[in-house]
């Protein structure tokens, strides 16, 4: 460590913020800028969600919804016989073991 007459008076290690190749003062540090919304706002747009898809007449209601087999197929056939030609969203009111293993494409 140098004193005087070589520009490096009293700056410490050559590993210190100041010189090129040293430490990063107040680097960055990870952080979650995630968040979770209230339940209440959670349900408010639920029901948002599906009065403007009444309005729009694009919901389609179905009592019960009973797959032959654990096939894509068989969800398909039946996506096709209520005319849903595109995107679609099955929502149940319980956990149904054959309709959750068709694949979300």
């Amino acid at each position: 460590m140098a004193a005087k007459g070589t520009g490096r008076a009293r700056a410490g290690s050559s590993r210190s913020p100041l010189w090129r190749g040293g430490a990063v003062l107040f680097g960055p540090k990870p952080r979650d800028y995630g968040f979770s919304l209230p339940k209440k706002v959670r349900r408010l747009a639920l029901r948002s969600a599906l009065s403007s898809k009444v309005n729009e007449a694009n919901l389609i209601i179905v009592d019960e919804l009973q797959l032959a087999e654990e096939k894509t197929r068989e969800m398909v056939k039946f996506l096709k016989a209520v005319n849903v030609n595109s995107k679609a969203l099955v929502v149940t009111d319980e956990q149904n073991d054959v309709i959750s293993v068709v694949p979300v494409t």
